[in-house]
């Protein structure tokens, strides 16, 4: 088949693409390309990636903890909805995380446990309690486990 334009390109484009901290799962990506004569290219327009590891570095929603080898990830914030949270730390460790909005009221808590594989994920709806959507705003999530505090700041839009 003939390119759209009349003009054969290198035949193999390659792109890099940076994204905020995911969590582990898999993503369907949508994007659009263009070739080198400035032809949109209509083949292709969404690649599913699967993520096995945190991908994060430290900093902003990565790493920021004093013990080696304990981090976590969370995401997407912003979040309109659900947010996954994925801890790596020492197997068989165990703590609170807390997330308190700006006047410093709890507004949700969970027990973490660290398993066997040294992985603990878990993931909340951005509700309270009762079932309603957290207001949209600036939250703080703190993590204390096994003596380690991790500190992030959530931001819920919607």
């Amino acid at each position: 088949m003939a390119p759209a334009d009349g003009f054969y390109d290198s035949g193999r484009e390659y792109f890099t693409a940076t994204v905020p901290p995911l969590p582990p799962g898999t993503y369907v990506v949508d994007w659009e390309a263009w070739n080198s004569n400035g032809i949109r290219s209509f083949n292709n327009l969404t690649t599913t990636i699967t993520l096995r590891a945190p991908s994060s570095p430290a900093g902003s929603g990565g790493d920021n903890s004093s013990s080696p080898g304990t981090s976590l990830r969370y995401g997407p914030t912003p979040s309109a909805g659900t947010v996954r949270f994925t801890l790596v730390a020492r197997p068989g460790s165990q703590g609170w995380a807390t997330l308190h909005d700006v006047s410093g009221r709890l507004t949700a808590r969970w027990l973490v446990t660290v398993p066997s594989s040294g992985l603990a994920d878990w993931s909340w709806s951005a509700r309270v309690a009762g079932g309603a959507p957290l207001p949209s705003g600036l939250y703080f999530l703190s993590l204390d486990i096994d003596g380690t505090v991790l500190k992030r700041r959530l931001v819920i839009s919607h």
